[in-house]
């Protein structure tokens, strides 16, 4: 293996930083007044560090301008999306993500007695919602709206709490994953029908895992903005994971259409029901 890794470096340290979009993470300074912030941001921020999708950019000293936004009768995260945009010019990122959080914690009622000192239990109720939403840096354009919504019931407070925390960290990870899927290049041929890719263990991929094989075609300029937009992608084929690095790991082809070309040709994971792939290749081949 180590044969097969080392050639490969100085492609998987070029291509590298081109996988990954660059993102700044705007902290959450907007929730319900009965809400811990501290909370609300971290759930939000470790859901984009879960996703391994992305290079967070620091936001920098941009505590000024953030705090005149948060200001507007709209609020942070229906300021200008234009205004946002700007904020990720400043920390060099390509996409900007802004969140709320909303809710309210609730006692429902008193439980029958639990104890022979004939004391009571209160029964918790929490509703969260949490909003983000994306932006892309060159053009200023919402990319995306996204809306969570968690509820959970606990004797414990903050139990109650955590866990539609948790919930809502859980909801946005996959939604980001849907969204941005894993994506890596071919970096090597190795015989056999193996290749090596760009992506490992540090990206959670995982032996076994099944991955789809395409191309971009020739980008397609925007005559509104000029802006550059992906082409048409071509389906080449598919494989399976067969070994797994931290980053990097060994696709094994098992059908192709196509001519891979290192650095050029792309892999994304595919979804996990069986054959799903299989079925779609074959149709398209």
């Amino acid at each position: 293996m180590k044969r097969i890794l080392l050639p490969a470096a100085l492609w998987l340290f070029c291509l590298g930083a081109l996988a990954a979009p660059t993102l700044t993470l705007l902290p959450i300074i907007e929730s319900s007044p009965n809400l811990p912030t501290a909370s609300a941001s971290d759930t939000y921020t470790q859901a984009f560090a879960d996703v391994h999708r992305f290079s967070l950019a620091a936001t920098g000293n941009l505590a000024n301008t953030l705090d005149r936004l948060k200001q507007l009768p709209a609020g942070l995260l229906n300021a200008d999306p234009r205004a946002l945009a700007d904020l990720g010019k400043q920390a060099g990122a390509q996409i900007v993500a802004v969140g709320r959080v909303r809710g309210s914690e609730t006692t429902l009622q008193l439980d029958e007695d639990r104890s022979a000192n004939n004391t009571h239990a209160t029964t918790y109720a929490t509703v969260l919602m949490l909003e983000v939403r994306l932006i892309d840096v060159q053009t200023g354009a919402v990319i995306k709206n996204l809306f969570f919504n968690a509820r959970n019931f606990s004797v414990k407070k903050d139990d109650c709490l955590d866990d539609s925390f948790s919930d809502l960290q859980d909801d946005l990870t996959k939604e980001l994953q849907t969204i941005y899927p894993l994506q890596g290049h071919i970096v090597q041929a190795s015989g056999n029908s193996e290749y090596m890719i760009d992506i490992g263990s540090a990206s959670e991929l995982k032996s076994g895992s099944h991955m789809l094989i395409f191309e971009d075609g020739a980008p397609i300029p925007d005559p509104s903005t000029g802006k550059l937009l992906m082409g048409d992608q071509t389906v080449l084929g598919e494989g399976v994971i067969t070994h797994v690095a931290h980053d990097s790991a060994v696709l094994k082809v098992s059908h192709l259409n196509g001519t891979i070309e290192a650095g050029k040709t792309k892999v994304e994971a595919a979804p996990k029901e069986a054959g799903f792939w299989s079925s779609m290749v074959k149709k398209i081949l």
